[in-house]
């Protein structure tokens, strides 16, 4: 079987969930004896597929946005039809001058998340165009969680074909995390990702402003999403915070025992497609609370704290709890979680992907 992975996702995104995926599934795929990956690209902007495959891509600095990767376009001379007609083609993104690139007799798409469809108030200006083009025109349709499945078919009705949902997997590094190459506070709650918008930082940006009094030597570490912007800054200056506050690019060497070393990892969003720190966090044998939304709590399989996304007073009663030196062993809960999180591979999803190649082209 010869299955092409298009470039879309690889020549606007340099790190992210969706580009991990598609960057695993074509090396997962690649080990498989009766596969062969297409990969008809050479220049890219994203650091994984970059790593993975370092005979065949060339990493290009700079900042290319997903409404305007044409400079890639141009540079990459290997996005050509392929000489030979593939077996499937699996879009990686929803760009209209890629519905109809390649030869194919089936194709797949995926569906990440519904945030532009449902909430557009939270789409951060990113609408996904073409989305529901490129889904009446696949053969299957994969989402990466039962409530993104749940909201397509909400939102746009039954398309006459397979919906499937294969969940994303963990990297085997969060299950032996090693100490971080940089000095991090002794006690700490951790965010991870971005914080704008549906992302719902200010919840416990707000909650930790209100513990910090009653635990003095507790920080607050904030990994990735770029610097504090001026209304945090004021924020945190003015609760008398701005010192116990922080934020650090992380690379992927050190973020397992970024996740190990925090008290917990708080994730507050009101809507996600899948939520991987989670997870991440699991095998580091970080404890964890969420906000009660349908895919955190999916995705955390009973092994989480849960508070309302709304309430600040919530999430900071927890936040004494789980920091409060007193607290009782959390081991039994750790070892349940890590065992969660050990149920989701990448060897997991490239198997259950290549089962739905296989039904939509026999």
């Amino acid at each position: 079987m010869r299955v092409l992975i298009d470039p879309q996702i690889f020549l606007f995104q340099q790190r992210g969930g969706v580009s991990r995926l598609f960057s695993e599934l074509a090396k997962e795929l690649t080990a498989t004896p009766d596969v062969e990956v297409v990969l008809p690209f050479g220049y890219v902007q994203n650091e994984y597929i970059a790593r993975d495959f370092p005979d065949r891509m060339r990493q290009v600095a700079g900042g290319v946005h997903r409404t305007r990767p044409r400079p890639l376009q141009m540079l990459n001379t290997l996005t050509r039809m392929p000489p030979r007609a593939v077996d499937v083609v699996h879009h990686t993104w929803y760009r209209p001058e890629y519905i109809d690139r390649y030869r194919t007799r089936t194709r797949v798409s995926t569906v990440f998340d519904m945030i532009p469809e449902v909430m557009p108030e939270w789409s951060g200006g990113d609408p996904h165009v073409g989305k529901r083009e490129y889904l009446e025109a696949s053969d299957a349709i994969v989402c990466i969680s039962e409530t993104t499945k749940a909201d397509l078919l909400q939102h746009w009705g039954d398309f006459g074909k397979p919906v499937h949902v294969t969940y994303l997997g963990v990297e085997t590094s969060f299950f032996s995390p090693t100490t971080p190459s940089f000095a991090l506070p002794d006690h700490y709650v951790l965010f991870v990702g971005r914080r704008a918008d549906y992302k719902n930082f200010s919840l416990l940006a707000e909650a930790f402003a209100d513990v910090a009094g009653a635990r003095p030597d507790l920080h607050l570490v904030c990994v990735g999403g770029g610097a504090f912007g001026p209304a945090e800054a004021e924020f945190f200056e003015r609760h008398g915070i701005t010192d116990r506050v922080h934020q650090f690019a992380v690379d992927d060497a050190d973020l397992p025992g970024v996740y190990a070393g925090a008290r917990c990892l708080v994730f507050p969003s009101k809507y996600e497609g899948f939520g991987l720190p989670i997870l991440e966090a699991y095998a580091a044998g970080c404890p964890v609370v969420v906000a009660d939304t349908p895919c955190l709590t999916e995705v955390a399989g009973g092994h989480a704290t849960i508070v309302s996304p709304e309430d600040p007073s919530e999430l900071a009663k927890a936040l004494l709890e789980i920091s409060d030196p007193d607290a009782p062993d959390a081991a039994v809960m750790i070892g349940a979680a890590r065992d969660r999180a050990a149920e989701f591979t990448w060897a997991r999803t490239c198997a259950e992907t290549l089962a739905i190649y296989r039904e939509i082209t026999a």
